[in-house]
């Protein structure tokens, strides 16, 4: 580029020639058909913009440990509480099965036959007969001398046994001996001679019926055979 006379002013026509973008990084310009501007602040370049620091820069590696340390905490927050809610499910599973366990067991002893206690009794020789239940209430059998109902059997029809042998077997049908009172009336477990272990339902609510009525049924249930029904052994009408 030509200065013209020295002067310190370049020629309008150089400008045109490269563009004013070749001036750029050149500082102030001032052409020849202007007056020079001593107050003009020099031209400044924007701020370059921040640049990412490369993987291998110390900042870089500061900033990536900072993300798994943060990532390892919730990592470890999660798992924690996960372990937290599989203990408490496993504490409640455990309880239930327990609490399971431990009802059915009570019930099995509850229902379990075994030899009641045997007391030294007295059997009146002449009735009616009254026996006492846990909730109060009673039961009468109805008749005047206990050897004089016998008990039939169906699978042990050999074996001589009347209603004094029950009350014997019962503890005088005694509270000790009662499993459960129904609406029919209650029931009783016992070990007859023989050790021939059985439960004796008490129907209290049957008296409408006669004896005849009474045998015709209990051979008919007698039929029945299911895994989950007990087997009627025998009867005894008793007043």
């Amino acid at each position: 580029i030509s200065f013209n006379n020295f002067s310190g002013f370049l020629n309008s026509q150089e400008i045109r020639r490269f563009g004013s973008s070749a001036f750029i990084h050149a500082g102030n310009l001032v052409t020849a058909t202007t007056t020079p501007d001593l107050h003009l602040k020099p031209h400044r370049r924007p701020p370059p913009p921040p640049r990412k620091s490369p993987p291998g820069n110390p900042a870089h590696r500061q900033a990536a440990g900072g993300r798994k340390r943060s990532r390892r905490f919730i990592l470890i927050v999660i798992i924690s509480l996960a372990s937290a809610s599989f203990l408490i499910a496993a504490i409640g599973i455990f309880s239930y099965f327990s609490y399971r366990r431990r009802r059915k067991t009570e019930r099995e002893k509850k229902w379990s036959i075994s030899q009641p206690v045997r007391n030294p009794l007295r059997v009146e020789k002449s009735g009616p007969f009254s026996f006492e239940t846990e909730s109060g209430s009673s039961w009468v059998a109805d008749i005047r001398e206990p050897t004089s109902a016998p008990v039939i059997l169906f699978e042990k029809p050999l074996m001589n046994l009347t209603f004094k042998d029950l009350i014997v077997a019962t503890s005088h049908f005694g509270k000790e001996s009662l499993m459960a009172e129904g609406k029919s009336g209650p029931l009783y477990r016992a070990v007859l001679p023989g050790d021939l272990h059985v439960a004796i339902k008490v129907l209290e609510h049957a008296r409408n019926l006669s004896n005849a009525e009474a045998a015709a049924i209990f051979e008919e249930l007698s039929q029945l055979k299911h895994h989950n029904l007990l087997p009627i052994c025998g009867y005894c009408i008793a007043g």
